[in-house]
Order: C-alpha cells, then structure tokens, then sequence
C-alpha cells in the first residue's frame, strides 16, 4: 500500500547577509556625516566665542587706555591742586613785600589772594616774547605760531607750544607775543636758554619774559624803581633776584 504520508520538506533559507551589511554601511555613512555635521557647528560656535572673546579683550584694551588716561589727568589736577595750595599759602607771605614795594596803597582780601594765586597758576605756564617783528597776515594765531616755533628751533628747543598770539594794540616793531604751554616746566625751559638770544644775529633784539599778574608787575616796576635809585647812589652790588619765588633786592655776593 502506497505511502502517502506527506513528509514536510525544511524551506530553504534565504540568506539577508547582504541586506544588513548594506543597511549598516548607510547607517554608518550617516553617522558620520552627522558627527561631521556636529563637529563643523561645534567649530562654528567656538569660532564665534573666540571673535567676542577677542572683542571684549579689545574693548577692555581700550577701557583700560581710558581709565589710564583719567588717571593721569587726575594726577595732573592733583599736582595742578597742590601747586595753587602752595601758591595761596606763600602769597599770604608776599603780600607784605608787595604792600611795601608798591606805590599803590592795597590790602588783598582772601578772595583776591585766591585768585591771584590761579593767575599766577595760569600764567606760570606762559611766556611774553617781545620786539618780534609783526608780519603783516599775522592776525592768523597760525602764523604766531609758525614765529614762535622757528625762534625754539634756533635756541635748539623742543617744546610743546599750544598756542601762540599776538597782544595789545597794535604798535612799531609788532605787539608782544603770548606763548601758552602744556605746563610751568617748558616755561622756565625757555627762561632759563632766553641768554642765548644775544648770540643770535636775527634774534639778538628780541628779549622773553615771564607772563607776569597785575600785582607782580606793580612788584617788579617798584623794585627797579629802589634798584634804580641804589645805582644813582653809587651802589652797583645789588640786583634783583627771586629768591623761593619772591622778587629781592640782594647783594650780588
């Protein structure tokens, strides 16, 4: 009798190797391209933290000029501060020598010492320059100017004119000239060369002066007045010198 037991026969399997290593490949791929993605925004982000951070180094730079600046000028208001305490402490001294040299008979109240010590501030950083010939456009401050510089490079000075102006109506010869300085140091600088003018064939005329206050001059113009008077007496010893600031008559010994 025929056997019709059906026997089932195992289904062959079909391998999907191939399938999956194609799948892990792009898989893969896009990893990589993600984590290249990330890396590149990554980079982008520490660019941009690195340009602020270099411009706040820069704005920090530039805070830090500035407070550096602010310090110096408070250190120049506070020298500046210094010289007029000392300049209203030492005039109360020379008040009397003044009272006693001029011919006009004055007392100064606290106010007018005040003020006369902040002119005497201002003014210590000035100069009179006299007896320069006045160019016809020298209405033009810039042509002053030009003037006073050529005379510093003749007395082979280097300093810091910060305006120069003709004075006063007009006369022969020209008005006086005002130099004005950055500070009293350059001032005095040019005092102490002004000898050399005589040694100057174009210069030889021309003679500097401090740009003296109103009191000072009734000063000087009394103690030339006394010198004057000593020299018709016979007495060619004394001159006139400042002596801590103070215009004196002393013996030249």
């Amino acid at each position: 009798m025929p056997n019709n037991t059906k026997v089932d026969t195992p289904a062959k399997k079909v391998s999907t190797q191939p399938s999956i290593q194609m799948n892990n490949t792009i898989t893969l791929a896009d990893i990589m391209k993600k984590l290249k993605t990330m890396e590149d925004s990554q980079n982008n982000k520490y660019k941009s933290i690195n340009d602020k951070l270099i411009s706040y180094e820069s704005k920090i730079n530039i805070i830090n000029n500035s407070l550096d600046g602010i310090l110096s000028a408070i250190s120049i208001l506070r020298d500046e501060n210094a010289t007029l305490k000392d300049e209203i402490s030492s005039l109360h001294n020379k008040i009397t020598i003044l009272e006693s040299t001029s011919n006009v008979n004055c007392t100064l109240s606290s106010d007018e010492v005040i003020n006369e010590a902040q002119n005497r501030l201002v003014k210590s950083k000035n100069i009179m320059v006299f007896n320069i010939l006045e160019l016809p456009n020298e209405s033009d401050n810039t042509t002053s100017l030009s003037v006073a510089k050529e005379l510093l490079l003749d007395l082979a000075l280097d300093l810091d004119i910060i305006q120069a102006k003709r004075i006063g109506n007009a006369r022969s010869g020209g008005r006086p000239l005002l130099l004005k300085f950055n500070d009293a140091n350059e001032s005095r600088l040019l005092l102490r060369n002004k000898s050399k003018l005589r040694s100057l064939e174009k210069w030889k005329n021309v003679w500097v002066n401090a740009d003296l206050t109103q009191y000072q001059q009734v000063q000087i113009k009394s103690l030339r007045n006394i010198l004057q008077q000593k020299r018709a007496d016979g007495d060619f010893n004394s001159i006139i010198k400042y002596v801590n600031g103070v215009p004196k008559i002393v013996s030249k010994n």
